[in-house]
């Protein structure tokens, strides 16, 4: 790649900055490990068991949640957004996606959240209704100004998303981190990386197909690169990135994201020296 090295230069100061202590502890954990899922909703139930109730055959207390298809949704969650007065009448059930009410036919408001789906808030809802999940913000994060000649077999790079101000109050960042998505195609990028802090990570194909969000507001995205040999990544952190603003429309939303190539190489260089102190940790 023309104009940049990919070999640190010895002469410079040496020097990790916090994000690689993050590398490091994506290799630690094993980059490519599942994702560990935490729960997205809790369902209000008897001792909040794990295990829903039975689902009552009267089906005028059943909510039901669908996606615009009609079908069930994987890791969806639906719950009351207020202490009803029997709350061990209320219960979430995943298998057929059914939130139960409680008895006396009363209007709740409900809050509705799923992995690739807008989170949505109904001020009333009523036994008996189905609830249509509608599809997450789209975020098109597209990287300008990097070489043509692409990097090196083994460097790659992966950006970090994290939820700055969120429209959907009340939700902790990592599960707004857990229910984004993108719209990379199979084999895009990498999709089995531990998340907790680090934010949502996705390949550079990825976040120019669409990130998909689950509430209008602001996030920050930055890139660095990653040695998919060594699992180690680096990021030159703010200076690489920016807040996005996202809206509430249903329009794809592009926001670019500028990489110089003094930035490309710093980057290269320190992650070289990353990858160099991870083998001399293991030794």
């Amino acid at each position: 790649m023309p104009g940049v090295s990919t070999s640190p230069d010895p002469k410079r100061r040496f020097w990790i900055r916090a994000t690689l202590v993050a590398g490091m502890l994506l290799a630690a954990l094993g980059l490519w490990a599942v994702i560990q899922g935490s729960p997205l909703g809790r369902a209000v139930g008897p001792d909040d068991a794990n295990e829903p109730p039975p689902l009552p055959a009267d089906t005028k207390r059943h909510v039901r949640v669908r996606d615009p298809d009609g079908q069930v949704v994987a890791g969806a969650a639906a719950f009351v957004k207020q202490d009803p007065a029997n709350p061990a009448e209320v219960s979430w059930h995943p298998e057929p996606g059914v939130l139960v009410l409680p008895t006396g036919g009363v209007d709740y408001p409900v809050r509705v959240i799923a992995p690739g789906f807008r989170v949505q808030d109904i001020p009333a809802v009523r036994g008996g209704q189905t609830i249509r999940l509608r599809p997450g913000y789209v975020a098109k994060v597209p990287l300008r100004g990097v070489p043509p000649d692409g990097l090196p077999g083994h460097v790659r790079f992966l950006l970090r998303v994290v939820p700055r101000t969120i429209r959907a109050q009340g939700i902790p960042p990592q599960e707004i981190v857990d229910l984004m998505g993108n719209l990379g195609g199979p084999g895009s990028g990498p999709e089995h990386i531990p998340r907790g802090e680090f934010g949502y990570p996705l390949s550079r194909e990825q976040a120019e197909a669409g990130i998909v969000l689950p509430s209008p507001g602001t996030y920050h995205v930055h890139w660095g690169l990653i040695d998919v040999k060594a699992s180690t990544w680096y990021s030159l952190g703010d200076r690489c990135g920016r807040p996005i603003e996202v809206a509430d429309t249903d329009a794809p939303q592009s926001l670019p994201l500028g990489v110089t190539l003094e930035d490309l190489q710093e980057t290269l260089d320190e992650l070289a020296r990353g990858v160099e102190a991870a083998k001399d940790m293991k030794k």
